[in-house]
């Protein structure tokens, strides 16, 4: 494992759906009020109300953020630096994209987002019919001031049905996470359901060229379904791109981390695992070409409960270090039936097995006083720390791990930072800005 360098003081920042708030925090835990004068900004959405799923931050350090509009619309917001509404984005200068991208009879949910290096913004997510019936997965391209991409399978948008067959009246496919290739290529993950009868969740991937059509030289004619045992469901996805292909034999390699269970994906949102279902994390790397990577502990994956000791372990994120070691962080369970959950950390070497020299036995556990869920993590400024974001009790949550990990007592109150209370973020994200602060987002749920 490489050496690391030494730490370099960061700043914490955050935005919060509900009617699109935000907040930023210094890394000792305080708000900045260089945004909104009390480190606070809000945008109404008029006649409508939000739901923010994902987020990321452009190199110009503007922040994108996507969700659902309860006008069941797919909602693309972007905000400059300082956390105002972007108006160059959007029509009359909103900041706003509220697009219904499917049928008419359908609810359209954006779960993920990524940019790519023209500026154009790529988002995956949903359409679900109001009757069971055939829910696609959607992908959707944006130029960089928020009309729909038309190079992109010329009207901006792909619907992608059941992966390996044609879809039928009960079945589904959702995409959860996108990552951007270096050639440019689009990888999205999520998962599917077959059938009225014993349905059955699948982890699936595609993978699409730069103008939208699938990429049939990945997986089995530009498809992945994962099925290895019962429900499998993907929320995260990385790619390995450290140092080059000559010296870093994992270059390209596909990292994708969710959960496993014997009980169907029955949530409509995507979500949190079922508190009464005994969940295993799933880790799974796949090459470039879209083959399952055997030299990833031996067999491609890894299920389990990754060190954790309650009865379910869901992961919902992933990052790959500068030395390829990968960082998973998700939640355990207590106990079936319990709304009791702690904040879950793992680190793994790039072979697949457990890193022994973070916390231990490769994972830490850390209870941040309520029902805590781990959305997110991003390794800080130069690969140095760990930091995990989520949500504890109603609060927007955030820890900060040194590379042993223990956490690191110069983040918050004692590595941790709990903020906002009781407005009850959720699919709370992170991301690193260009001048490597930490932008952190989330959102609450509406009643439609």
């Amino acid at each position: 494992m490489q050496a690391k360098r030494n730490r370099r003081s960061m700043m914490l920042r955050a935005l919060f759906v509900e009617t699109l708030e935000g907040r930023q925090l210094l890394s000792a835990g305080g708000l900045d009020t260089s945004l909104g004068g009390d480190g606070i900004v809000s945008i109404p959405f008029n006649s409508v109300s939000a739901q923010g799923n994902a987020m990321a931050v452009q190199s110009d350090g503007k922040i994108v953020e996507v969700g659902r509009a309860s006008d069941k619309h797919f909602l693309v917001a972007r905000y400059n630096a300082n956390g105002s509404p972007d108006t160059t984005f959007g029509s009359l200068g909103s900041g706003v994209v509220s697009v219904h991208v499917s049928d008419d009879d359908t609810t359209n949910i954006a779960y993920a987002v990524a940019i790519q290096t023209d500026g154009k913004i790529v988002v995956a997510g949903q359409a679900i019919h109001s009757i069971n019936g055939g829910d696609p997965m959607i992908v959707c391209r944006f130029l960089s001031n928020g009309s729909l991409d038309h190079s992109f399978d010329d009207d901006g948008i792909v619907e992608i049905n059941r992966f390996g067959g044609t879809i039928g009246p009960a079945d589904y496919a959702r995409g959860n996470a996108i990552a951007i290739q270096k050639d440019g290529k689009i990888i999205i993950a999520g998962d599917e359901e077959e059938g009225f009868t014993n349905p059955n969740d699948n982890l699936v991937m595609t993978r699409l060229n730069t103008d939208g059509s699938m990429d049939n030289k990945f997986g089995t004619f530009g498809e992945i379904d994962f099925d290895h045992d019962d429900n499998e469901v993907a929320r995260a996805i990385a790619i390995d791109y450290n140092d080059t292909p000559a010296t870093n034999p994992d270059y390209g390699k596909i990292v994708v981390v969710g959960h496993v269970s014997s009980n169907e994906e029955t949530d409509i949102e995507r979500g949190f695992a079922d508190n009464n279902a005994a969940y295993k994390a799933l880790i799974v790397r796949f090459t470039a070409s879209g083959k399952l990577d055997t030299s990833f502990n031996k067999t491609g994956y890894i299920d389990g409960k990754i060190g954790g000791t309650g009865a379910s372990v869901d992961a919902q994120a992933v990052a790959i270090e500068g030395d390829g070691y990968i960082v998973v962080a998700g939640s355990q369970g207590k106990n079936l039936g319990s709304s009791d959950h702690d904040f879950l950390v793992a680190r793994f070497t790039p072979s697949g097995t457990r890193d022994t020299s973070f916390g231990g036995n490769g994972t830490v556990i850390v209870n941040m006083g309520g029902d805590d869920r781990a959305t997110s993590v991003v390794i800080g400024g130069f690969g140095q720390q760990v930091i995990v974001g989520g949500t504890s009790g109603g609060s927007f949550a955030l820890a900060a791990f040194n590379n042993n990990g223990l956490l690191d007592q110069s983040f918050g109150n004692k590595g941790k930072v709990l903020t906002f209370p009781d407005h009850g973020p959720s699919n709370v994200q992170l991301a690193l800005a260009p001048n490597h602060t930490i932008v952190a987002a989330g959102g609450n749920d509406f009643n439609t």
